[in-house]
């Protein structure tokens, strides 16, 4: 099981699954070792499936489309909540094993627990210590079912993430005390997502938390108020933030976003995109005084950075990007960027983009939308710079121009040695 890259659940309409010690147990396991969960159930005459990942191809709001109809008011109410302990199995001992498991009791086939489960008496203080430690792993099967089924709650007409079906999905999430990951990727362009409800969602992330993913593109009702409010634990080591195509988010609120970013972070992926009007103009606009400001507030341990915006600088900006790249620390083996727009962008200053570029990056994207085109002298220079970079070994340069020339121009390369073939 701990080769598996996930566990894919089928089951009846009634999950009567659920009701089988072992089948409970491999799920805990499951979502203990952060391993994607899918669900899939047969009714009203076809599959519907809810999935960890969005299938190939599909945006994540084809996927919460695809997921609300998944049968999810029958299914809830087995899967929110479960009971471990009360599974039952074809042999007694398998049943027996794995509660002493559950418990870290040995020897494995020791009879007490169940008897103990059996006879349900609440003043044995034993069976009380028993319940706590079952409650550990019941909360965590709740919790994965509750944060699969957030979306559809803020998508579903009568239903809500504090009355869904009747379970409260918030306090279901928040009891799995233990928990490491959550993962709330699918609320793409949702008109319920409000800086309210964005806080609140985030406030999930409690001191157990390693792995926070939010994804609220396009979602028009939050605004500065929500990024003025927001916080992150300090525990965090993954933050994924996608709040794209903002129109209501100004760039001296994202200012105020970067100092808050938790210094013990390894992986940061950010867009901060503004949100594109019918003349193609991306608003509001974003300004490397952004990049400056996130230069200042890097994590020292950070080994992954993504990022995400429009470059709106009249001259260019590159020095802000510059300055943010010259800062990025020695731990950085991952660096990715993509500019929507950046109109302002001249050829020459790809060759100050890898001039500054630290010497231990391993891998490096770049991809840049409506800025002049790259001329071959440009990548001439750019790969003097990147001989330097000995242990680049992944390079993805893609840049398309604006339309001046009559038509686009396009560079498109996807590894170290095509670049360098300039140099020669």
């Amino acid at each position: 099981m701990g080769l598996a890259k996930g566990v894919l659940l089928v089951c009846d309409i009634e999950a009567v699954v659920t009701s089988r010690i072992w089948v409970d147990y491999e799920l805990y396991r499951t979502v203990r070792m952060n391993a994607g969960l899918d669900v899939v159930i047969h009714a009203n005459g076809s599959p519907h499936l809810i999935a960890a990942e969005p299938l190939p191809n599909e945006s994540p709001y084809q996927k919460n489309k695809r997921e609300k109809d998944f049968p999810f008011e029958a299914v809830c109410n087995k899967l929110l909540s479960v009971k471990l302990q009360d599974g039952d199995s074809s042999e007694p001992i398998d049943k027996i094993r794995i509660l002493n498991t559950m418990i870290d009791n040995k020897p494995l086939d020791s009879k007490g627990v169940l008897e103990r489960v059996e006879k349900n008496d609440t003043k044995d203080n034993k069976y009380i210590n028993d319940l706590n430690l079952f409650s550990q792993s019941n909360a965590a099967l709740r919790a994965e079912m509750a944060c699969k089924s957030v979306s559809v709650a803020l998508s579903t007409d009568g239903q809500n993430y504090d009355n869904f079906f009747g379970f409260d999905l918030l306090k279901i999430i928040a009891k799995d005390k233990l928990r490491e990951s959550i993962v709330l990727n699918d609320l793409t362009g949702l008109d319920s997502v409000t800086d309210s409800v964005l806080c609140t969602l985030i406030k999930l992330a409690g001191p157990s938390v390693k792995r926070f993913e939010i994804d609220v593109k396009g979602c028009r009702n939050i605004t500065n108020k929500a990024i003025r409010l927001i916080s992150f634990p300090p525990t965090l080591q993954l933050l994924s933030l996608n709040f794209g195509y903002a129109k209501n988010i100004t760039n001296d609120a994202l200012i105020k976003l970067m100092k808050k970013i938790p210094t013990s972070l390894q992986c940061l992926d950010l867009d901060v995109c503004g949100f594109k009007d019918p003349a193609g103009k991306y608003l509001p606009e974003r300004y490397s005084t952004l990049l400056v400001e996130l230069s200042k507030n890097l994590p020292s341990e950070l080994t992954q950075l993504k990022f995400v915006s429009t470059l709106d600088d009249e001259d260019g900006g590159v020095n802000g990007l510059a300055k943010l790249l010259e800062t990025l620390p020695s731990s950085l083996k991952s660096l990715s960027f993509k500019f929507e727009q950046w109109d302002n962008f001249k050829g020459h200053m790809i060759v100050e983009i890898f001039k500054s570029l630290p010497s231990t990056l391993e891998e490096f994207s770049i991809t840049i939308y409506n800025g002049d085109h790259i001329e071959d002298d440009d990548l001439r220079m750019a790969a003097k710079q990147i001989q330097r970079l000995d242990h680049l070994k992944d390079l993805s340069l893609h840049s398309r121009s604006h339309g001046n020339y009559g038509y686009y121009k396009v560079r498109d390369f996807h590894s170290v040695s095509e670049v360098l073939s300039f140099a020669e």
